[in-house]
């Protein structure tokens, strides 16, 4: 096995060294010249009603400020989804790159008709492009077939289809999502699961559209969970394996229907490609285990919409202090004492504890007594969310002075909240707590003065405290602050504050409106970070990405460094940038051969870390060494 992976080692270096050696003296000839700004709208030209459909905005250059067009006659499921991708060809030794960026809407067809979709417009490279329009005739007739009872399957948002050679049914993989409630109380807690049913191997869930839930208050179930759960699961006699994804806790806030809307996940599905060359020598070389005869397809899953017909709370046996507390609690209290003398603190804490909409319970009103110096309550919160909901504890601490002796009494506390369990209210108690304060050591007597009236007035004699009495001790300052140097200094300070002000945001302007400026100085620090990226996909086992984000690495930084696009950018003008500054010979040889080398690897990987390791080290040694030429 060993050797049978050593010759097809040997050939495919073979095969390069011919490439590279047909092309040397033809590099100029072939190199792929920068490509005009390509900016287009296509999309399906008929459709049925009630069919799904997208329309997808593709340009060959990076751009901003992309304006999609008025989808008139059509309802937005969702976009624009942007999405880009990056090639590499080398033929004959030349190697070029080339990206293509894609927005993309998601449509439904409404109703019959003939509609126009108008172009959309963007900006690469200061200037304002414009697509071409799209006219897209809506016939009666079946909608489009979806891809489970559960959910509906859309081909990715990167534009990749399936081709006639690969086996992805329509059955193989879709998205649900579920509740454990169809009708809940308003304030009832729902959990809402998402999951993927398969019967391929596919890849974890990559890029989400999560909509809104509007109506609802929600927290995430799974946020602190490693891993998704997997089980399996047997629809239609058919056995899935099930991904849970994702777990909702979900809390209505209104009454009436309210609507889920649907979840949009990305994944890759793993199929066998069936495309032949024709010629067995090839078919059997590149078709082999060396290079897999597997391909990952991206698919879009979207689940269908859900509705919640939530219920109000019934009037009848609702408690006059029911503040909208719905699930299941209990509720305790307690004082750090019952003795004390006046003016020390005395802490009371109530603590809710239990499953359901904690966190809309308010601090409860206690009865102190009037005599009583009160702050404010501190809230703390100790929830936990796991796959069965939410719940926890929400604690009220208090601290009360009292400012006079004798015997005092916190009034009985209760809590009222409604059980969905038993469809009734209930209330707890708290009992009151009694209190006996003495007077303090070294406090003044306090007196309580009777009026004439039926009002008791009564006076606290440590209410006001530490007043000096006798001579204050004021003395005349002397001449008047007016006109004094230290008035006029900090008259005209303000005015050479402002001035530094606007010639620090000047520069800062210009600084910022050279782009090629700002990237020529954020080169070495973005090549830097796809280097450290790189270093981490080597220590995980990810080979292909390791030299995929060397490449970026390098690419990135002659872009940035010369203010080149990344569609024109080809070895040929890299290294003519190169000498044009005056980069040494050895540098700019030893960055074409590990240009080479790192294309290369991507197809025929070397064996060993050791040998990754050294591309890596290679990469950030002649990075550094041309920065530093640059600068003299």
């Amino acid at each position: 096995m060993q050797r049978v992976s050593t010759i097809r080692r040997n050939i495919a270096w073979l095969v390069a060294l011919i490439g590279l050696l047909a092309g040397s003296g033809s590099r100029h000839a072939l190199a792929l010249q920068a490509e005009e700004v390509s900016f287009t709208a296509t999309a399906k030209a008929q459709v049925v009603v009630g069919e799904q459909f997208r329309v997808v905005f593709t340009v060959n250059s990076e751009g901003k400020d992309f304006r999609g067009p008025d989808f008139k006659g059509f309802s937005v499921l969702s976009g624009p989804n942007t999405s880009s991708s990056f090639s590499t060809q080398i033929i004959n030794g030349q190697i070029a790159r080339s990206v293509s960026y894609s927005y993309t809407y998601y449509l439904l067809a409404d109703q019959e008709g003939r509609y126009t979709i108008g172009p959309a417009t963007i900006i690469v490279n200061g200037q304002q492009y414009t697509s071409n329009g799209l006219t897209i005739n809506v016939i009666k007739g079946q909608t489009a077939p979806k891809a489970s009872p559960g959910s509906q399957q859309r081909p990715s948002r990167s534009g990749q289809e399936p081709s006639s050679g690969q086996s992805l049914g329509k059955d193989d993989v879709f998205l649900r999502v579920s509740t454990d409630n169809q009708s809940p109380w308003m304030g009832e807690q729902v959990i809402l699961t998402y999951k993927i049913y398969t019967r391929r191997q596919i890849s974890l869930p990559s890029a989400m559209v999560q909509p809104s839930l509007p109506g609802f208050w929600t927290e995430d179930l799974l946020k602190d969970e490693k891993q998704y759960r997997q089980t399996e699961e047997t629809i239609n006699g058919s056995k899935y394996v099930v991904v849970e994804f994702k777990r909702i806790a979900a809390f209505p806030q209104k009454t009436g229907e309210l609507s889920i809307p649907a979840f949009e996940v990305e994944v890759a599905a793993r199929v066998q490609s069936q495309r032949r060359t024709g010629d067995p020598f090839f078919d059997n070389f590149f078709g082999g285990s060396f290079f897999n005869t597997y391909q990952d397809i991206p698919v879009t899953l979207r689940s269908q919409p859900l509705t919640l017909k939530v219920r109000a709370l019934p009037l009848t046996g609702r408690p006059a202090g029911f503040s909208g507390a719905v699930g299941s609690f209990t509720f305790s209290g307690e004082v750090d004492r019952t003795q004390l003398s006046t003016n020390d603190a005395l802490t009371i804490k109530y603590v809710l504890s239990g499953t359901g909409n904690l966190m809309m319970a308010e601090a409860p009103e206690v009865g102190f007594p009037s005599d009583f110096e009160v702050y404010d309550p501190r809230v703390s919160d100790r929830f936990t969310a796991n796959r069965s909901g939410l719940s926890g504890s929400r604690s009220f601490e208090y601290i009360a002075i009292p400012r006079v002796p004798g015997s005092f009494g916190i009034k009985e506390m209760t809590f009222s909240y409604f059980d969905p369990s038993s469809d009734r209210y209930k209330t707890i108690r708290v009992p009151a707590f009694a209190l006996e304060v003495v007077r303090g050591e070294g406090e003044q007597g306090n007196g309580t003065i009777s009026a004439v009236s039926q009002e008791d007035v009564k006076f606290i004699g440590s209410d006001i405290r530490f007043l000096k009495t006798g001579d204050a001790g004021l003395r005349m300052q002397g001449a008047s602050f007016f006109l004094s140097p230290g008035f006029i200094l900090l008259a005209i300070l303000p005015l050479l504050l402002f001035g530094l002000s606007l010639v620090f945001w000047k520069r800062r302007t210009d600084y910022l409106s050279d782009y090629g400026a700002v990237r020529r100085r954020r080169a070495t620090r973005l090549a830097r970070k796809h280097l450290r990226t790189a270093y981490s996909r080597l220590k995980s086992g990810n080979g292909e990405g390791y030299y995929e984000a060397i490449s970026q690495a390098i690419w990135g930084y002659l872009g940035d460094r010369f203010n080149l696009p990344l569609a024109s950018l080809t070895l040929d003008n890299a290294e003519e940038k190169l000498r044009n500054h005056q980069v040494n010979e050895p540098s700019v040889e030893e960055l074409k051969a590990l240009i080479g080398d790192a294309e290369f690897a991507r197809f025929a990987p070397p064996e060993g870390r050791e040998a990754r390791k050294d591309m890596y080290a290679r990469a950030m040694e002649v990075i550094t060494r041309i920065e530093n030429e640059m600068k003299k």
